[in-house]
Protein backbone atom coordinates (compact mmCIF):
# COMPACT_ATOMS: atom_id res chain seq x y z
CA UNK A 1 0.00 0.00 0.00
CA UNK A 2 2.84 2.29 0.98
CA UNK A 3 4.61 1.72 -2.54
CA UNK A 4 1.57 2.47 -3.88
CA UNK A 5 0.91 6.03 -2.31
CA UNK A 6 4.06 6.86 -3.26
CA UNK A 7 3.50 5.83 -6.58
CA UNK A 8 0.99 7.73 -6.79
CA UNK A 9 2.58 11.15 -4.74
CA UNK A 10 5.36 10.73 -7.39
CA UNK A 11 3.18 11.26 -10.66
CA UNK A 12 1.12 13.96 -8.84
CA UNK A 13 4.23 15.69 -8.31
CA UNK A 14 5.63 15.07 -11.89
CA UNK A 15 2.27 16.01 -13.12
CA UNK A 16 2.15 19.28 -11.18
CA UNK A 17 5.94 19.73 -12.65
CA UNK A 18 4.71 19.73 -15.75
CA UNK A 19 1.75 21.70 -15.91
CA UNK A 20 3.58 24.55 -14.02
CA UNK A 21 5.95 27.33 -15.77
CA UNK A 22 6.26 29.63 -18.24
CA UNK A 23 7.07 28.66 -21.80
CA UNK A 24 10.08 30.03 -23.29
CA UNK A 25 8.72 30.81 -26.89
CA UNK A 26 11.29 29.99 -30.46
CA UNK A 27 9.73 31.16 -33.92
CA UNK A 28 11.87 30.21 -36.96
CA UNK A 29 11.26 30.21 -40.23
CA UNK A 30 12.46 26.52 -42.51
CA UNK A 31 13.46 27.97 -45.99
CA UNK A 32 16.87 25.36 -46.43
CA UNK A 33 14.55 22.09 -48.44
CA UNK A 34 16.84 19.90 -50.06
CA UNK A 35 15.58 17.50 -52.59
CA UNK A 36 16.47 13.63 -51.59
CA UNK A 37 14.75 11.21 -54.44
CA UNK A 38 11.96 12.17 -55.15
CA UNK A 39 10.62 14.44 -52.47
CA UNK A 40 12.62 16.94 -50.06
CA UNK A 41 13.92 16.85 -46.78
CA UNK A 42 14.95 19.46 -44.19
CA UNK A 43 15.93 19.64 -40.69
CA UNK A 44 15.32 21.68 -37.43
CA UNK A 45 15.73 21.72 -33.67
CA UNK A 46 17.18 23.12 -30.48
CA UNK A 47 20.57 23.12 -28.72
CA UNK A 48 19.95 25.90 -26.46
CA UNK A 49 17.73 24.71 -24.09
CA UNK A 50 18.54 25.43 -20.52
CA UNK A 51 17.11 26.31 -17.43
CA UNK A 52 17.27 29.83 -17.25
CA UNK A 53 14.59 30.34 -20.44
CA UNK A 54 11.98 30.00 -17.89
CA UNK A 55 13.70 30.54 -14.86
CA UNK A 56 13.23 27.01 -12.70
CA UNK A 57 11.69 24.22 -15.00
CA UNK A 58 13.58 24.50 -18.87
CA UNK A 59 10.15 24.97 -20.68
CA UNK A 60 10.29 25.60 -24.46
CA UNK A 61 7.87 25.84 -27.01
CA UNK A 62 9.98 26.28 -30.78
CA UNK A 63 7.75 26.87 -33.66
CA UNK A 64 9.18 26.20 -37.30
CA UNK A 65 6.97 28.35 -39.64
CA UNK A 66 7.30 27.24 -43.52
CA UNK A 67 5.28 26.82 -47.04
CA UNK A 68 5.51 23.17 -48.78
CA UNK A 69 8.29 23.17 -51.36
CA UNK A 70 5.31 21.93 -53.95
CA UNK A 71 1.92 23.38 -54.84
CA UNK A 72 0.76 20.25 -55.47
CA UNK A 73 -0.86 17.72 -52.73
CA UNK A 74 1.54 16.64 -50.53
CA UNK A 75 2.63 13.99 -48.35
CA UNK A 76 5.07 13.44 -45.57
CA UNK A 77 6.34 12.80 -42.29
CA UNK A 78 7.93 14.27 -39.49
CA UNK A 79 10.49 13.17 -36.70
CA UNK A 80 11.54 14.33 -33.56
CA UNK A 81 14.12 13.07 -30.85
CA UNK A 82 15.67 14.15 -27.72
CA UNK A 83 19.46 14.90 -27.24
CA UNK A 84 21.61 12.41 -25.36
CA UNK A 85 24.64 13.12 -23.30
CA UNK A 86 26.53 14.57 -20.16
CA UNK A 87 25.01 17.25 -18.37
CA UNK A 88 28.21 19.08 -16.07
CA UNK A 89 27.36 17.48 -12.55
CA UNK A 90 24.20 15.49 -13.32
CA UNK A 91 24.48 12.30 -15.03
CA UNK A 92 24.05 11.06 -18.78
CA UNK A 93 20.97 10.66 -20.16
CA UNK A 94 18.49 12.00 -22.06
CA UNK A 95 17.93 15.80 -21.70
CA UNK A 96 14.66 16.42 -23.26
CA UNK A 97 10.99 15.26 -23.52
CA UNK A 98 8.11 17.23 -25.57
CA UNK A 99 4.42 17.44 -24.66
CA UNK A 100 3.44 18.27 -28.13
CA UNK A 101 4.59 17.72 -31.38
CA UNK A 102 2.43 18.76 -34.35
CA UNK A 103 1.82 20.15 -37.61
CA UNK A 104 -0.60 23.38 -38.13
CA UNK A 105 -2.00 24.91 -41.29
CA UNK A 106 -1.72 28.40 -40.66
CA UNK A 107 -3.63 29.46 -43.63
CA UNK A 108 -6.39 26.98 -42.31
CA UNK A 109 -5.78 27.19 -38.46
CA UNK A 110 -6.45 23.56 -38.51
CA UNK A 111 -4.54 20.85 -37.21
CA UNK A 112 -2.58 18.01 -39.55
CA UNK A 113 -1.31 16.05 -38.03
CA UNK A 114 0.17 15.06 -34.05
CA UNK A 115 -0.36 16.79 -30.75
CA UNK A 116 -0.17 16.09 -27.62
CA UNK A 117 2.27 13.58 -26.28
CA UNK A 118 4.87 13.23 -23.50
CA UNK A 119 8.23 11.39 -25.05
CA UNK A 120 11.30 11.31 -26.13
CA UNK A 121 11.38 10.56 -29.44
CA UNK A 122 7.83 11.10 -31.70
CA UNK A 123 6.94 10.99 -34.76
CA UNK A 124 3.57 11.46 -37.30
CA UNK A 125 2.53 11.49 -41.12
CA UNK A 126 0.37 13.70 -42.94
CA UNK A 127 -1.12 14.79 -45.91
CA UNK A 128 -1.32 18.42 -46.89
CA UNK A 129 -3.41 20.38 -49.85
CA UNK A 130 -2.46 21.56 -52.74
CA UNK A 131 -1.76 25.17 -52.90
CA UNK A 132 0.51 28.10 -51.57
CA UNK A 133 -0.75 27.30 -47.83
CA UNK A 134 1.84 28.10 -44.81
CA UNK A 135 2.42 25.77 -42.25
CA UNK A 136 3.33 25.65 -38.32
CA UNK A 137 5.57 22.95 -37.00
CA UNK A 138 5.45 23.00 -33.26
CA UNK A 139 7.48 21.32 -30.61
CA UNK A 140 6.99 21.92 -27.11
CA UNK A 141 8.61 20.03 -24.07
CA UNK A 142 11.55 20.47 -21.35
CA UNK A 143 14.62 19.55 -19.37
CA UNK A 144 14.78 15.99 -17.85
CA UNK A 145 15.15 16.71 -13.97
CA UNK A 146 18.83 15.57 -14.20
CA UNK A 147 19.53 18.44 -16.78
CA UNK A 148 20.18 21.90 -16.69
CA UNK A 149 21.08 22.17 -20.68
CA UNK A 150 19.49 20.80 -23.43
CA UNK A 151 18.85 20.03 -27.32
CA UNK A 152 16.86 18.00 -29.73
CA UNK A 153 16.49 17.60 -33.52
CA UNK A 154 14.07 16.38 -35.74
CA UNK A 155 13.26 16.24 -39.77
CA UNK A 156 10.72 17.27 -41.93
CA UNK A 157 10.12 15.44 -45.27
CA UNK A 158 7.55 15.89 -48.02
CA UNK A 159 6.67 14.26 -51.27
CA UNK A 160 4.45 15.53 -54.24
CA UNK A 161 1.72 13.10 -55.04
CA UNK A 162 0.85 13.40 -58.86
CA UNK A 163 -2.28 14.83 -59.76
CA UNK A 164 -4.97 12.16 -61.37
CA UNK A 165 -4.43 13.35 -64.61
CA UNK A 166 -0.82 12.34 -64.24
CA UNK A 167 -1.94 8.89 -63.77
CA UNK A 168 -4.45 8.55 -66.51
CA UNK A 169 -1.51 9.52 -69.40
CA UNK A 170 0.29 6.91 -67.49
CA UNK A 171 -2.29 4.38 -67.83
CA UNK A 172 -3.20 5.57 -71.35
CA UNK A 173 0.40 5.15 -72.39
CA UNK A 174 0.38 1.69 -70.58
CA UNK A 175 -2.25 0.71 -72.70
CA UNK A 176 -0.84 2.01 -75.81
CA UNK A 177 2.22 0.17 -75.84
CA UNK A 178 0.20 -3.06 -74.80
CA UNK A 179 -1.87 -2.91 -77.77
CA UNK A 180 1.77 -2.15 -80.21
CA UNK A 181 2.97 -5.22 -78.93
CA UNK A 182 -0.30 -7.81 -79.14
CA UNK A 183 -0.66 -6.39 -82.31
CA UNK A 184 2.98 -6.82 -83.14
CA UNK A 185 2.81 -10.65 -82.10
CA UNK A 186 -0.76 -10.94 -84.47
CA UNK A 187 1.54 -10.00 -87.43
Amino acid sequence: MKKILKSIGIVGALCFWLSSGTAFANSQHITGWTASGSGWGSVFGSDDINRTDDGIFGFFTDSYLFAMPTALQAVGGAVVITGFGPDTSLGVGPSTYFTQFELRNDTTNTSIAGGSTFALFDNFSFIAPAGTDTYELIVSGGLMPNHDFGAYSGSLLVTAVPEPETYAMLLAGLGLIGFSLRRRRMV
